[in-house]
């Protein structure tokens, strides 16, 4: 075979996914290479073409009258030809010479388009030429030396929304960016100087479309440089996958860093939590007691920051439970009023502190965040930044028709977000919910903010309103359902100013020698009787020896050597009715279904305040210390 032809897959790269049948020879009609979708037509490899000389031969290429391919692929230049291949239709086959520098035929291309798509009925003359021409999916273009239009295909056309007469005569880059000089880094450009095929990605900001550009060297007879074929395949849509494909590897990072952070979080929260917890009881009233009682508070809010992070990150199924909505606002907005610049005023007007909604608290927490962010950039360059943060009680009587949404009849509280910023116009407005779909500037956004929030609220039966013009600021309104009932008093739960106390002998198990002395010392103060290893294997062996001095097992789950599952599933092995305990601050492995499989009576998670704790070691050795009799 004659390789004389160098550069095959550039050819057939710059039509990779097109609609056509495309192959290469060399100008001894040796075959040189396919697409996959003439491959897959003809149930045949490359390889095996390749390796075949008689390779016209095949039935594929039998001509409609059952006759041989008459002669080769260069001498078919510029003239139509049909094949049929069993019963799997008619082609219409044009080629296309492949020259090189000097006019020299280096090979040709052949193309081809089902007759069956096109509703071909005569296959003589130019018509045939233009029909597969425009059969093509992909922008076609052929340019002088100067980039002006000569002739494009009907795909041009329809994905720049112009007529031939249009596009014609006029520039490239006029067409493709609505300006009067070349796109940077334009393979056409270096054709025009090399003579040679080159390739590059493009992205119009104007058509807000990203093209795989592909430039080709057209020449004379006499061999002198004539113009370029320019193939332009629209990648947008690929491109936009390969985004959310490299957000859910950053997520899936993110969510793994997490959990190492709230691990080691959470033990220093235990500490902090379980001490303080240790110092109240033992202060009593007074100011030191107030002291105590912020720092548990603020221990308390930053053990929930944390399972926020953990769930977001996670990407996990949304647990839904009845919620009181405004407390879960107030305290996004304290973490976003720590993280908005301080020029920006925020208005809390709250007019329903106690009504009730069925959902995500974290889910909430990202609602208002999406928003309030989304506010924050369309107020960036406003001398005078206001945000509004509202929630409201509503009845809906007749149903409201949104952009998107329509709210039926029925009661909602509603979550309202307003701004004084730039607002949107109709165009913008009408696809601020389609997912990508974005005003930011490029790394100042995914368009994801409003999508992501539609996809909440509407999973919740409820819906979302955008009022906005430009100039005059956006309102977004979020309606939740209402789940409670009209003048129902809130159940207010009530804290146990003393924990649960008991006796029983508990073996206590924590690789962090402080936390398993801070649970030693919340274990004594509750009446216990401790022993404390901070290797799990240390604690088996001395489980092995003296079984029957020990009530309970009180392990940590993430420790070398073996993790405290492993642990109690091997002292259940001893002992089977021994109750035994779980906790960790973060576990993909552990759930409450493989705890309660492997015999454990419950899984606690960290960090445990003392009430939590006495509770849980109490309901433990309750059925323990009945059969004792105790």
């Amino acid at each position: 075979m004659h390789t004389v032809f160098s550069d095959i897959t550039g050819y057939l790269s710059a039509f990779i996914g097109s609609s056509s049948y495309l192959y290469v020879v060399d100008s001894d009609d040796c075959f040189l290479g396919a697409n996959d979708l003439f491959a897959d037509f003809f149930s045949v490899t490359v390889t095996e073409l390749q390796a075949d000389p008689d390779w016209r031969g095949r039935p594929e290429w039998r001509i409609v009258d059952g006759g041989p391919w008459p002669e080769s692929a260069a001498g078919l230049v510029r003239r139509p030809l049909v094949t049929e291949s069993g019963g799997r239709g008619r082609i219409l086959w044009q080629h296309l010479p492949l020259a090189d520098a000097h006019g020299s035929l280096n090979g040709v291309l052949g193309v081809g388009v089902d007759l069956g798509l096109v509703n071909a009925v005569d296959v003589d003359g130019e018509n045939q030429w233009e029909m597969t021409f425009n059969a093509i999916s992909d922008i076609i273009t052929i340019q002088d030396e100067d980039m002006r239009i000569l002739r494009c295909n009907r795909a041009a056309c329809e994905q720049l929304g112009l007529s031939h007469e249009d596009i014609v005569g006029r520039h490239c880059f006029e067409i493709f960016r609505g300006l009067d000089t070349p796109c940077p880094m334009c393979p056409e450009i270096k054709t025009i100087r090399t003579h040679a095929p080159h390739f590059g990605e493009i992205e119009h900001a104007n058509l807000r479309r990203r093209y795989l550009v592909s430039s080709f060297p057209i020449f004379k007879g006499s061999g002198e440089f004539a113009g370029i074929i320019h193939v332009a395949r629209d990648i947008t849509a690929q491109k936009s996958l390969e985004s959310q494909l490299r957000q859910a590897q950053k997520m899936e990072a993110i969510g793994t860093l997490a959990g190492g952070i709230a691990h080691d979080f959470n033990n220093i929260l235990g500490a902090i939590l379980g001490y303080a917890d240790l110092a109240m009881l033992e202060v009593g009233d007074g100011p030191m007691r107030e002291n105590l009682e912020e720092i548990r508070t603020a221990g308390l809010r930053a053990k929930d920051l944390v399972a926020q992070i953990l769930s977001f990150s996670r990407q996990g199924e949304s647990v839904r439970k009845p919620l009181i909505l405004v407390p879960v606002i107030k305290e996004t907005l304290k973490l976003l009023r720590a993280t908005l610049p301080s020029t920006i005023t925020i208005t809390q007007d709250i007019s329903c502190e106690n009504g009730r909604i069925m959902a995500d608290p974290t889910q909430i927490h990202q609602v208002l965040m999406n928003l309030c962010t989304n506010a924050y950039h369309a107020m960036r360059d406003h001398r005078d930044p206001r945000l509004i943060v509202a929630v409201s009680a509503e009845t809906i009587e007749e149903p409201l028709v949104g952009i998107i949404d329509t709210i039926a009849i029925g009661r909602y509280l509603v979550l309202t977000v307003a701004d004084n910023g730039i607002g949107m116009d109709e165009y913008v407005l009408e696809r601020a919910f389609e997912p990508f779909y974005t005003t930011k500037s490029k790394g100042e956004g995914t368009g994801m903010g409003l999508s992501v929030v539609h996809g909440i609220i509407n999973t919740y039966g409820g819906g979302v309103v955008v009022e906005s013009a430009p100039g005059a600021g956006t309102t977004v309104k979020v309606y939740f359902p209402r789940i409670d009932q009209p003048g129902e008093a809130e159940a207010v739960e009530k804290v146990a100013t003393m924990p649960a106390r008991g006796g029983g002998r508990v073996l206590l198990v924590d690789d962090e020698d402080s936390l398993a002395q801070m649970g030693k010392r919340m274990l004594d103060y509750l009446g216990y009787e401790v022993t404390v290893r901070t290797s799990s294997v240390e604690a088996l062996e001395l489980f092995r020896s003296r079984s029957a001095d020990f009530d309970l097992l009180l392990t940590d789950q993430t420790m070398p050597n073996m993790t405290g599952l492993e642990l109690c599933r091997r002292i259940l092995e001893i002992r089977p009715e021994m109750p035994a305990l779980i906790c960790t601050g973060f576990s993909e492995v552990l759930t409450d279904e493989i705890v309660a499989k492997a015999g454990i009576r419950k899984l606690l998670m960290k960090p445990l305040a003392i009430h939590d704790l006495g509770d849980a070691v109490a309901a433990a050795l309750e059925p323990v210390n009945k059969m004792a009799g105790k």
